[in-house]
């Protein structure tokens, strides 16, 4: 803790102050361009990946980056996704998992939740499916294989689209759902392509020019 305090002192006297203007404008309302949607291993980083500022993106995470279905009445996810869109109209949503998740490996091996029963409960309600083939494979790995978590972050984009406020900010096209892989090995990010279903490297699913979606 004390390293955390010694920098919580250095960022007060040394970062603050030196973007004071930029922090007096946050003091009075955000407008950021992203929901981010993430896992809460502390291995993942948004604002490192993204090179983020204060005030850019609006991050919930959550075990496994999950957004259940909205009639599954997970009021935490509901009210940060209802609040993203119509509070702060946001225009893109990006639901981001990643290589080596434990909390899918949990979904996949459920022997391994057995002493975290609120855990296992709320993984639960991601609503993934997966086939024996990949259960398997995931035992022999000892871990979620990328297939399973391919399939779980497109899981989760499609559960985004039951929100009664995504579907209609998509409706009016002034949104944008991504489904990002961030590989835990490499820093390399993988994109769903919502068309086929497969991923894409960055550079494929954002060719040059780049939108000005998180790229």
């Amino acid at each position: 803790m004390e390293r955390f305090l010694t920098r919580v002192r250095w960022f007060r006297n040394q970062v603050f102050s030196r973007r004071r203007e930029l922090f007096d404008k946050l003091a009075q309302g955000q407008s950021p361009e992203a929901l981010f949607v993430t896992c809460s291993d502390s291995r993942i980083d948004p604002s490192l990946i993204l090179g983020a500022d204060p005030g850019d993106i609006f991050v919930l995470r959550n075990a496994g980056a999950i957004v259940p279905p909205y009639d599954v009445g997970e009021t935490s996810v509901n009210s940060a996704v209802e609040f993203a869109i119509e509070g702060l109209n946001v225009p893109h949503i990006v639901c981001c998992g990643h290589t080596g998740c434990a909390a899918i490996g949990g979904m996949l091996l459920p022997d391994r939740l057995a002493s975290l029963p609120a855990m296992a409960a709320f993984v639960a309600r991601a609503n993934t499916p997966f086939d024996e083939k990949t259960r398997e494979e995931a035992a022999a790995q000892n871990g979620a294989p990328l297939t399973a978590v391919q399939r779980h972050v497109a899981t989760q984009v499609a559960n985004l689209q039951t929100h009664p406020a995504v579907t209609k900010a998509l409706s009016f096209g002034r949104l944008q759902v991504h489904g990002w892989i961030y590989h835990l090995e490499t820093g390399d990010v993988t994109v769903l392509d919502q068309t086929s279903g497969g991923f894409l490297t960055l550079d494929d699913a954002y060719p040059s020019p780049s939108p000005p979606s998180l790229v």
